[in-house]
């Protein structure tokens, strides 16, 4: 919890302040005698093999050992996986709030737990094996990623698939995986901003192992993961439901049967269709002090006509069918792009704003930093400079991205300083005032313009 307060509580680090090499992180990845540093040699074990046989994860073997499926992925040499493992500890603190929430229901769920015990000797209630399944599915990693390679890399894509990720107006019979976010920082390589890990890699037959210290839970729904973090996001929340599009945001993890009810009428009288996947550009609750003004955000949140230009703001804030990760992009059509390591993209993307969503119109490469000019006013435009371990995002060529990478269960999210307004254009090109971050606080008539 202290470490996801950290990166609430402060800016983005500089790149330059970070660790720039693998061996510049604490133990274990750095040791006291100098490179080469010594790795875990190879095993003829498989991945299974190696985590019955480790003391430190008894209770991670033997929900493993009771699901076939489980058994038979960590078993198998045709595929090299990469594996997190969570160890005892970590286990038992999550059981701790599972059977806290989930009490055995009578006599004979108490002498079913008789077989759910480790060398600790504490029952240990076991969760649907379904859900056993999805939550080690998504510590599992198609291929084999060193150390030096996960350090390099922001996410990771997972065994587990989703369905509400995968946009389905296509009709794409491929589920696109659910992923991991990186973060590096001197205190270590952290998974989803909570998780760390704790060994070097073991290696097996058939992938990587390694150990980590909490559990790594499936990302939530986008509504569920902003309420998570009230003190950061409870002005966007409100801002949510004074416009009605909390409803379209439940409808992109609960899509209905018939494609007839996929359509959400807005507060304003307008239809959004849902069709799978998102991006959402969140606004904390200090960007919105530092955009506008005392009376703009009473009049955006209590007036009739503040409402109207309130949801168009916030739609401006949504890109529907396409999910744009720090390194990756799952475009409309259920394909994967990965950015690569260095240089820069520029991604121009269709808001719910706009009336129609064709996805984005171009993905440019170049060598220098996009200047965030082009599109439709309805469009935002991503520009994603990798730096190695590190990547720096600006929307619309101005303003920041606070935090990268906070992710849900039908998308991804990116944290901004100011909430996103649509730019001052002057010939069909964007008016540069203020480098955006410190253009200040807005007034009505100004936010009546912009839109």
């Amino acid at each position: 919890a202290t470490y996801v307060d950290d990166v609430f509580t402060r800016a983005a680090d500089n790149p330059e302040f970070l660790p720039q090499e693998l061996s510049q992180l604490p133990p274990p990845f750095r040791h006291p005698s100098p490179p080469p540093f010594h790795r875990h040699p190879p095993s003829n074990k498989s991945l299974y093999d190696l985590i019955l046989s480790d003391p430190d994860t008894t209770i991670l073997a033997k929900f493993i050992s009771h699901d076939e499926h489980l058994t038979d992925l960590l078993n198998t040499t045709s595929a090299n996986l990469t594996f997190f493992a969570p160890t005892d500890d970590a286990i038992r603190r999550i059981h701790r709030h599972y059977r806290h929430h989930h009490p055995p229901h009578n006599k004979e769920d108490n002498n079913n737990n008789n077989e759910n015990k480790d060398h600790d000797h504490h029952h240990h209630r076991q969760p649907p094996k379904s859900f056993i399944r999805s939550i080690l599915h998504y510590h599992t990693i198609n291929g084999t990623y060193s150390p030096a390679e996960i350090f390099h890399t922001h996410t990771l894509p997972t065994t587990l698939t989703s369905a509400p990720l995968t946009p389905h107006h296509n009709h794409n019979p491929n589920p696109l995986p659910q992923r991991l976010s990186v973060r590096t920082t001197w205190k270590g390589l952290t998974l989803n901003l909570y998780a760390r890990i704790t060994s070097l890699d073991h290696r097996a037959s058939n992938g990587n192992l390694y150990h980590i210290d909490s559990v790594l839970l499936p990302p939530p729904p986008s509504l569920r993961l902003l309420n998570l973090v009230p003190t950061e996001f409870s002005t966007f929340i409100l801002a949510l439901y004074k416009t009605g599009l909390d409803r379209w945001l439940n409808l992109t993890t609960n899509p209905p049967s018939s494609p007839s009810t996929s359509l959400h009428t807005d507060k304003d009288g307008s239809e959004v269709k849902n069709n799978g996947g998102l991006t959402l550009l969140i606004p904390s609750n200090s960007a919105f002090l530092s955009t506008f003004t005392y009376k703009t955000t009473a009049w955006l949140f209590n007036s009739p006509l503040g409402i109207k230009h309130l949801t168009a703001l916030l739609k401006y804030h949504i890109i529907p069918s396409e999910t744009v990760y720090s390194d990756t992009l799952y475009t409309q059509e259920g394909k994967i792009v990965e950015f690569g390591m260095r240089g820069f993209v520029s991604l121009s993307l269709r808001t719910l704003l706009s009336k129609s969503h064709h996805g984005h119109e171009n993905l440019r490469e170049g060598e220098g930093e996009g200047e965030g000019e082009g599109g439709e006013k309805e469009e935002v435009v991503i520009d994603v400079g990798r730096f190695g371990p590190y990547a720096s995002l600006r929307v619309n060529g101005f303003q920041r991205v606070r935090v990268a990478d906070l992710l849900a269960e039908e998308g991804n999210a990116h944290v901004l300083q100011r909430v996103l307004i649509p730019p001052r254009r002057v010939g069909g090109r964007i008016v540069k005032e203020g480098g955006g971050e410190d253009e200040g606080e807005l007034g009505i008539e100004e936010v009546k313009g912009r839109l």
